[in-house]
């Protein structure tokens, strides 16, 4: 096997630990300590012509996840996305969890590795964690003794599960692996060798299984032939044996590391450092690198006429003796730590008030390269801004998640100490109807150069553009900004007015696309639907969506049914009754509410399960959440933000506390609504996440709450007009 290293400056504690400036990158906190994070993948296989790709690879799509006691605390996409100055956690015990590669069905190169590790954050600690990715696949890998070919030709050798197959022939390599992701309800490999007798006499076959495939193994088939080449083919002359290997042996060593991180000390690096001309305060920067840096080059066209260089620009680890003293009188100086237990390095890069206050009027970019001896680098700008005016407006990046639909969130900076007022005026883009919004004030007297403010606007309109200045005192920004706001996308079909078919009934129109779907697809073999138009209740145009419970049987096998409704797909069915459903459609709205009207009379419970018992009164329910990017896989099927399969509903059914989701809303029905006709409802979304945008959105609406474990009464909910509230 090989291991292959994941070293991240992100998950460096170095900084203040390692280098001994905890005046400047400290643990400033009480009851909080950090974590330095190695995380290793233990893989089988070197595949030499490709390893720099695939560590690239496999770098971009490691997924870190920090829980503690309440749940995830830390999520990172790729090695590169966290956090440069390390991870800072209140005292507690942690589980760190990290998965990369790619968990497809079947592949001979596709792989999947976990790994999980607890620890401990005591109060001002710093913990170092070694995290071990082992490969999660169940490997199969296919020798034949030299003596076969005597007797077999145009071999064929096909294994795999229901979820995938592959097929090892005289077109794969004869080193080639075969990967597999094993299923918690089908952990048996089949195989079966297909091959031309050499005798004319036609094909010969042999099947068999591997039971139970386990993760991290390697099953070593081999094809055997006793040499005997006169009696006809048969079991005691081909034999196939299976040799069973965990992956644990480590022989070679790949490194995968994140690109050089180049932070401020004690300031944002990505905002401008702001200034009048000759004072503008000193600066430091720190430089991380996972490996030893084979350079760092500091660049500025202004850098000759400030320094008097021979160039623009100057590289601190080959700079002549000369062009040092010079930048070390102007206030020009850094310092290198090296870290041998670990093999990072680092530099701290330092302009000091003289040096600063040489940068000309105007906006001033310094470029940082940083390149180290992995074969990773980086580039990082510091603007340095020299002006006389008093103020500016903040540009706020299209797609920043501080935009909304209504609402927005417009920034301002302070470019003169002094003023005692702040704030933002805004207006729809081409129109002269400004309206200004102030600041809240400083605890202090007067603003100072380099404060940044902010106001958020509510009642914008969407899918609109307004351009915004910022303002002090009665001094106007020279710039103007501009944002658009999110468009607020509805639900199609939201009032259910588009159904066709008979057996079973769609909830969409004959031609278009589907959106909703229900459980008719499983119940039509039973003669009957779930869900249907009613003209009975409705708030407005011809139909509402009726959902009833029941039960339904087929060739004598029966099982309750609810009534439901849901943004998704009915998938299939298993062992006739069990539905496996695909749940959520691509969207990145960002509603506050869903509202709608229902109209729901429960039945006694006939059927127990889940959270019912018989003869209890049975609930409604009605159900969304906004969730990331992340899908699953169930037997064949894959893709989905969520798959339900009610044959194993325990370990595939949605959670509304799981890491995937971003906010959640539900209303149970516990009792008849009230009236003879329908009712307003409106769920409130709660974002426990707010720092990602919406991948997909899951909405599901029972009239059995517990429907999913086949449990419930004969109920009916009536639903109609629902809109998402922005």
């Amino acid at each position: 096997m090989n291991k292959i290293i994941i070293k991240g400056v992100a998950l460096l504690v170095a900084g203040a630990a390692l280098t001994g400036c905890s005046d400047e990158v400290s643990l400033d906190r009480s009851g909080e300590g950090r974590i330095y994070l190695r995380t290793k993948v233990s893989t089988d296989v070197k595949v030499v012509s490709r390893a720099a790709t695939e560590n690239a690879e496999l770098a971009s799509a490691a997924t870190i996840w920090i829980s503690g006691q309440k749940g995830l605390v830390r999520k990172y996409n790729g090695i590169d996305e966290v956090p440069a100055d390390g991870i800072q956690l209140v005292a507690g015990n942690y589980v760190a969890e990290a998965w990369t590669g790619d968990s497809v069905a079947a592949s001979f190169d596709t792989r999947w590795f976990k790994g999980r590790e607890e620890f401990e954050i005591t109060d001002g600690s710093v913990t170092q964690v070694e995290l071990v990715c082992k490969i999660a696949n169940s490997v199969v890998s296919l020798t034949y003794d030299d003596a076969v070919a005597e007797v077999l030709t145009d071999c064929s050798f096909e294994v795999g599960h229901n979820g995938g197959t592959l097929t090892f022939d005289e077109t794969t390599p004869a080193d080639a692996k075969g990967y597999f992701m094993m299923s918690s309800y089908d952990k048996d490999l089949h195989y079966t060798l297909t091959a031309t007798r050499t005798d004319g006499k036609g094909t010969y076959t042999c099947s068999g299984e591997i039971k139970d495939a386990r993760p991290a193994t390697e099953y070593r088939i081999r094809v055997k032939h006793d040499g005997t080449v006169v009696n006809p083919i048969g079991g005691a002359l081909i034999t196939i044996e299976v040799d069973e290997t965990p992956l644990e042996e480590i022989n070679d060593v790949y490194e995968l590391t994140a690109a050089p991180v180049t932070t401020g000390i004690g300031f944002d690096i990505a905002k401008p450092v702001v200034g009048s001309e000759g004072a503008v305060e000193a600066r430091s920067l720190w430089i991380a690198a996972t490996s030893a840096l084979t350079e760092v080059e500091v660049a500025c066209p202004a850098f000759s006429a400030m320094f008097g260089l021979s160039g623009n620009d100057f590289e601190i680890f080959h700079i002549e003796d000369a062009e040092k003293a010079i930048l070390r009188n102007a206030g020009v100086t850094w310092q290198v730590f090296d870290h041998p237990e670990t093999g990072f390095q680092e530099v701290k890069l330092m302009f000091s008030d003289a040096a600063m206050g040489l940068f000309p009027k105007g906006d001033n970019t310094v470029t940082i390269t940083a390149a180290d001896e992995s074969g990773r680098s980086s580039v990082t700008g510091m603007t340095v801004k020299v002006t006389d005016a008093t103020v500016e407006a903040v540009e706020i990046a299209p797609g920043d998640l501080s935009i909304h639909a209504t609402s927005a969130t417009f920034a301002g900076r302070i470019l003169k100490d002094g003023a005692s007022h702040a704030g933002i005026r805004y207006a729809k883009a081409g129109s002269s109807d400004w309206t200004d919004v102030e600041a809240q004030p400083r605890s202090r007297a007067a603003w100072a150069a380099g404060d940044e403010y902010s106001v958020t606007v509510e009642n914008l309109e969407p899918g609109t553009t307004y351009q915004y200045k910022a303002f002090t005192d009665d001094v106007e920004s020279p710039n103007t900004c501009t944002i658009t706001t999110e468009d607020a996308p509805q639900l199609p079909n939201s009032s259910f007015e588009d159904w066709h078919g008979d057996m079973p009934v769609m909830v969409y129109g004959e031609g278009q696309q589907m959106f909703w779907d229900s459980g008719n697809t499983g119940s039509k073999m039973a003669k009957t639907n779930l869900t249907t138009p009613s003209e009975d209740y409705k708030h407005s145009g011809r139909y509402s969506a009726r959902l009833e419970s029941k039960y339904a049987s087929v060739f004598g096998i029966g099982a309750f049914a609810a009534g439901n409704l849901f943004v998704g797909e009915f998938l299939g069915t298993e062992n006739i009754s069990k539905g496996i459903l695909g749940w959520g459609r691509a969207f990145t709205g960002r509603p506050k509410a869903l509202r709608g009207y229902v109209k729901y009379t429960p039945a006694v419970v006939e059927y127990a399960g889940g959270g019912v018992n018989k003869g209890d009164m049975d609930r409604g329910i009605i159900y969304m959440a906004l969730v990331d990017n992340t899908t699953q896989s169930y037997g064949n099927y894959s893709g989905w933000p969520q798959i339900v399969a009610t044959k194993d509903i325990d370990n595939h059914s949605f959670k509304k506390d799981g890491a995937n989701v971003i906010a959640y809303g539900e209303k149970i029905f516990t009792e008849a609504t009230p009236g003879s006709d329908m009712i307003a409802f409106e769920i409130p979304l709660d974002y426990k996440r707010t720092d990602v945008r919406p991948s997909n959105i899951i909405l599901t609406i029972s009239s059995s709450q517990y429907g999913d474990y086949y449990a419930g009464g004969f109920s009916v909910m009536y639903i109609d007009d629902l809109e998402l509230v922005y």
